[in-house]
């Protein structure tokens, strides 16, 4: 029997890939993001099926909280790669107030740091609520270092950290 996976975040760059590779793998891949779906996702292999959902929004019961829990139907396990991606184009005050605040090298986000941080905690419990729910055996939790709102320049081990995790041996497992 063919183990399916949720990937989150389906339509973004790290989620689709993840996807893919799960795909090329033998996984069935059901992707939820919260946009409309691209034209090409399923063309480009990230997921067999596709669910349009604001993860946020499914914290409370509604047509969100509904997809998220069909999506989760079924499923072996769960990749969840959506959230707010990079820091915030906003430093907090205590970050400007330190002089730690310098233009970051990836891209900047934007909302606020409370936002980006009420945002992605809200998504990630809305998505082990729902995978608990559901029965999933296993959820693959990609954090960001920007998680926070706000961050630094990658310097020590973190600066030579894998780009990508082996996503088909996680989800087998």
């Amino acid at each position: 029997m063919q183990k399916s996976v949720v990937v989150t975040g389906a339509a973004g760059r790290i989620g689709g890939g993840i996807g893919a590779c799960l795909r090329q793998a033998g996984f069935r891949v059901v992707g939820v993001d919260m946009v409309p779906q691209p034209a090409d996702l399923l063309s480009r292999g990230a997921c067999d099926t596709y669910v349009q959902c604001n993860l946020v929004a499914a914290c409370e019961r509604g047509s969100d909280h509904t997809a998220l829990a069909g999506a989760m139907s079924d499923v072996h396990a769960v990749i969840h790669c959506a959230a707010w991606p990079g820091p915030s184009a906003t430093p907090p005050p205590a970050v400007v107030a330190s002089g730690g605040a310098h233009k970051p090298i990836i891209g900047l986000e934007p909302c606020a740091p409370p936002v980006l941080l009420r945002d992605n905690v809200a998504a990630t419990s809305a998505v082990c609520d729902a995978a608990i729910l559901a029965g999933v055996q296993r959820v693959v939790f990609s954090s960001s270092a920007f998680a926070q709102g706000y961050s630094h320049a990658a310097s020590g081990p973190q600066a030579y950290a894998p780009k990508y995790p082996s996503s088909a041996r996680a989800a087998r497992s």
